[in-house]
């Protein structure tokens, strides 16, 4: 249960940082990644124990999640939303996983899946510093010409 509540705190702390003094990228992924914490807390709440079986729902928003922020990734005039977009899909490959994995095994992908989420929230971070930081100076374009 700690583990929750740190995690919550964490993003709740980078989406308030995100908003006063991250870029468009920096605001759009912390949006992405907001309610797709709080989905699948509702999911994993609702249902019978996470990972118990297979879970489509999870997955499904693991893909969606991976989508937007590629979409995001992709538009976006910084690097670091390519680093955080595999970790994403990271997540969705530990979810395929979990659903190729005998009983036994699924344990191990939970925790994996569970970990993986503070690389993703510490990368946003290493992002809105480094936009702070470099927009002092010069104001920065947030996205790509194409």
């Amino acid at each position: 249960m700690l583990n929750v509540v740190v995690f919550y705190a964490g993003l709740i702390g980078l989406l308030v940082y995100s908003l006063r003094c991250g870029g468009r990228p920096e605001r759009w992924i912390a949006g992405i990644l907001g309610p797709s914490a709080i989905v699948d807390t509702m999911m994993v709440n609702a249902g019978r124990g996470v990972f118990v079986a297979r879970e489509p729902g999870i997955l499904l928003l693991d893909v969606v999640t991976l989508t937007a922020v590629t979409v995001v990734a992709l538009r976006a005039e910084r690097i670091w939303p390519m680093i955080l977009t595999a970790f994403l899909l990271v997540g969705v490959e530990l979810q395929i996983g979990v659903w190729l994995a005998p009983v036994i095994q699924r344990q191990v992908y939970k925790l994996a899946h569970a970990y993986s989420a503070y690389p993703v929230m510490l990368i946003l971070l290493i992002g809105i510093v480094r936009h702070r930081n470099r927009t002092r100076d010069v104001p920065e374009r947030d996205w790509t010409v194409f």
